[in-house]
């Protein structure tokens, strides 16, 4: 497992192995982000008794319900600062390490090598992808899984409690994913002009500060800042399409994903009219289905724009 991460993710193996547990601590802090909507679960369930059941009365007070949020935030704390040092700690020393590399293995080339290549094109490719990397293993990729594993294991967990419901949080999952992946060829061919049109353009300042003393000699200032002016131009009119079309199957997935708390809404509320569902287990069905819909599903969303 450890070799087709490193493979597929260009890591070393200490990197897939920061990887690896960058995913489960943040799964676990998915999870842990949950306990809110549990305390609520705990809370109403002993406080809504009485009004339910007039014979019922309260449990416990309020001396153990503060205790027990503090409990809860001790534990969200504890694996927030897990998660953060075994992702964006151990990523930032992984890219620093594949910098260091890098920069052996090109002060090792001959100088022919650098004669063949254009500097423009091969130093902004390698500083935009070591860039592309620590962006995608600290924001996106530990993230993207941690939010499937944990929205499963939260979806069986739930489905053992009222089975309609829980479909009617989670069928929107696979038709997002299903946008995102519809979506792949146009944000690849996005991203391929995007690229084109920054290389252009450091192409160009390249060529100026190579030629400056030609430029001013015969005159070309204002020529040159022209066809500067251009390619940039070009470059933010590409960008901003590009990212307007990216925005919309993004956010349009995201938007999907919200429609899971109006489908509890409406099927519960059918299934409450219908005598095959109590109040509370509607309420706490509505409480779990925010909180689900604010964070892991939100991540699942935000995935086509880990780039």
């Amino acid at each position: 497992m450890l070799n087709i991460i490193q493979k597929r993710f260009a890591l070393s193996r200490k990197g897939a192995k920061d990887f690896c547990k960058g995913a489960f601590f943040t799964t676990l802090l998915d999870i842990a982000l949950m306990l809110p909507a549990v305390f609520m679960f705990f809370f109403l369930e002993d406080y809504l008794r009485p009004v339910l059941n007039p014979g019922a009365s309260v449990f416990h007070g309020v001396l153990y319900y503060s205790l027990l949020g503090l409990a809860f935030m001790v534990v969200m704390y504890v694996f927030a600062v897990l998660q953060y040092r075994s992702t964006y700690t151990t990523v930032y020393e992984e890219s620093a390490n594949r910098r260091v590399s890098l920069a052996e293995k090109l002060r090792k080339l001959p100088l022919a090598f650098f004669g063949e290549k254009n500097l423009s094109d091969l130093t902004a490719t390698i500083m935009d992808d070591c860039t592309d990397l620590e962006h995608t293993f600290s924001h996106a990729v530990p993230q993207l899984f941690a939010s499937l594993a944990s929205v499963a294991l939260i979806a069986v967990g739930m489905s053992f409690y009222n089975w309609q419901l829980t479909l009617a949080l989670f069928w929107v999952v696979p038709i997002a994913i299903a946008v995102i992946l519809l979506a792949k060829r146009s944000m690849s061919k996005s991203h391929e002009d995007n690229y084109l049109n920054k290389r252009a353009v450091s192409e160009q300042i390249q060529e100026g500060l190579e030629t400056i003393q030609e430029i001013k000699s015969y005159n070309q200032e204002a020529d040159y800042l022209s066809k500067l002016d251009g390619k940039i131009d070009t470059y933010e009119k590409v960008l901003t399409r590009n990212e307007l079309i990216l925005g919309i199957f993004v956010n349009g997935s995201q938007s999907i994903l919200k429609l899971g708390l109006a489908s509890v809404i409406l099927v519960g509320a059918h299934l409450l009219a219908a005598g095959t569902l109590d109040f509370f287990t509607y309420l706490i069905f509505m409480v779990i289905g925010s909180r689900i819909g604010g964070n892991q599903l939100s991540n699942i969303g935000f995935v086509g724009r880990g780039r």
